[in-house]
């Protein structure tokens, strides 16, 4: 049975500007190994497993200017990747990278938001996967956010590409609402407006990794240089 379904969050990269570096980091500071293959890019490109599952992957950014530092992608699952990237044009996005074929895999796409916040299309050519992406368990990513200075429009533009559904939270009585965007009922990722106090942030998107115990593992990030 299928369990990642289209229009869901389906896969995270890290794009390092040091990927050693970055491998070095994040297999301190979770219970992550790396497992590398031959990229169909040119390259390696660094599978990251907790146990026995892949979890996502780091890759080197072979100085692309547009990604001029390092940065985690958050991929969200489509049927028809040319169609959705067309559409990304009509809703006032941007393609930043358009559709191109990674290997035996699927095909791939950079895009971003008219509020500035960049994230991935994926297109699987072995259909929908039978096992859970996001998952809580220790080292798994369980959720991905988007922080934006304009909720409105940004709320609109995903709603109309992906066919999501916003439903409004409560979280905090110093925060604003919280957005929580649904696909067929499913919880697929959140929305929150950039607050004043966080300074000059630009709108990003921002997974979360599923720990048991984040004093621990914040110890670990500083031990390890972060």
């Amino acid at each position: 049975m299928a369990i990642t379904e289209i229009g869901m969050f389906g896969w995270c990269d890290l794009v390092a500007t040091q990927d050693k570096a970055a491998i070095d980091f994040y297999t301190k500071v979770f219970p992550w190994k790396a497992e590398d293959v031959p990229s169909p890019m040119g390259g390696t490109y660094h599978f990251m497993k907790a146990g026995e599952k892949t979890v996502g992957g780091i890759v080197t950014q072979h100085k692309d200017p547009k990604l001029s530092h390092s940065q985690w992608l958050s991929y969200f699952l489509v049927e028809d990747i040319k169609q959705t990237t067309a559409k990304v044009e009509k809703l006032q996005g941007k393609i930043l990278d358009a559709p191109f074929e990674v290997g035996e895999y699927g095909y791939s796409a950079r895009i971003q938001d008219p509020t500035g916040a960049s994230l991935c299309l994926w297109q699987s050519k072995a259909g929908p996967r039978t096992e859970k992406f996001c998952e809580e368990k220790e080292g798994n990513f369980c959720w991905t956010e988007l922080l934006t200075n304009n909720t409105d429009v940004a709320g609109k533009f995903y709603c109309d590409l992906f066919g999501w559904t916003p439903e409004s939270m409560k979280v905090a009585e110093h925060l604003p609402p919280y957005t929580v965007f649904k696909k067929n009922g499913v919880p697929s990722c959140g929305m929150m407006a950039i607050q004043k106090e966080m300074g000059k942030v630009p709108s990003h998107w921002m997974p979360y990794v599923f720990v048991n115990n984040c004093d621990a593992t914040l110890n670990k990030a500083r031990q390890a240089g972060g």
